[in-house]
């Protein structure tokens, strides 16, 4: 563990030095920042008032999960393809370390550099949306904050586990950067699409709505069933994609009423599941990583 902890350490420092590093957590930053002034501005104008708070949270969650997973990948695409290119690779594994040494450090650093993004991240955009509205964090958001910490850290780290895997099978980082990219794209776009199309075409096409002129729309039993069904096999078929499950445990711990406090232990009970699998992914894509490295022959 110390020799990984040494390439950790040159890795963080390198990454430290990065200006591409810095414009992703800017984006994070600015990205809550812009949000938070939106939010403000919207809840001023309208006529229901609420806390900022309670309204930031389901957006800020999802600008994470768009952005983390992208800082996941800027980390992990270039860690062995970028040391093939330079030629630096074989000096590497010429001194006294193992591979499976190399590998653990890159990773040690990638989550060391997510968690540095995730405080900067949280230093700045929270007390910009405390002056915004001069609301005052309770004891249960500064729980929620830190709770979510978890799932934000796992989707990083699979996504760095994954442009790893990439890195460790390419010799070009453009190459790994690229299937990178499209296991993001296929994870975050293509599959939520798929399933709204497989269960359309399980389903057939939703019943028909009748007209309402006045008073509450009533939704008739059998489109009650239609979209139950629906969101049953759309579930069932994104029960693959890492971006749900950090979408659920994320909700299990925002999802709950500001009166509620915050109960590890029945947060665990809902979602263990979506920790199970985050957790799998990143194992499954390091396993791979080793696999392929070790046995592979580096030329240059």
């Amino acid at each position: 563990m110390s020799k990984a902890w040494i390439v950790a350490k040159k890795e963080i420092k390198d990454n430290i030095k990065s200006k591409r590093y810095w414009a992703l957590v800017a984006i994070l930053v600015l990205f809550g920042i812009a949000l938070s002034t939106y939010l403000t501005v919207s809840i001023t104008i309208g006529e229901r008032q609420e806390r900022l708070f309670t309204s930031f949270w389901s957006s800020f969650v999802g600008s994470l999960s768009f952005i983390l997973p992208i800082i996941g990948i800027s980390l992990g695409f270039s860690s062995i393809s970028g040391e093939r290119e330079r030629g630096t690779i074989r000096l590497l594994l010429a001194r006294p370390i193992y591979r499976d040494d190399l590998l653990n450090g890159k990773l040690i650093a990638g989550a060391l550099l997510i968690l540095l993004a995730l405080f900067v991240s949280y230093s700045l955009i929270i007390p910009s949306a405390i002056l915004l509205r001069g609301v005052n964090l309770t004891t249960t958001d500064v729980a929620k904050l830190l709770l979510l910490v978890v799932p934000a850290e796992l989707i990083a780290l699979v996504y760095l586990s994954i442009s790893l895997f990439f890195s460790t099978v390419s010799n070009r980082s453009g190459t790994s950067l690229v299937l990178s990219i499209i296991a993001w794209i296929l994870f975050h776009i293509i599959m939520p699409l798929l399933a709204c199309l497989a269960a359309v075409m399980i389903l057939g096409p939703p019943p028909a709505l009748p007209t309402q002129t006045s008073g509450v729309p009533q939704i008739p039993p059998q489109a009650k069933d239609y979209y139950q069904k629906f969101t049953i096999i759309v579930g069932t078929i994104l029960s693959i994609v890492p971006d749900q499950h950090f979408s659920t445990l994320a909700s299990a711990i925002y999802g709950r009423q500001e009166s509620q406090e915050i109960y590890v232990p029945e947060i665990l009970t809902n979602a263990w599941v979506s920790l199970l699998v985050l957790t799998g992914y990143i194992i499954i894509f390091l396993a791979l990583s080793y696999t392929v490295f070790v046995k592979r022959q580096e030329n240059k």
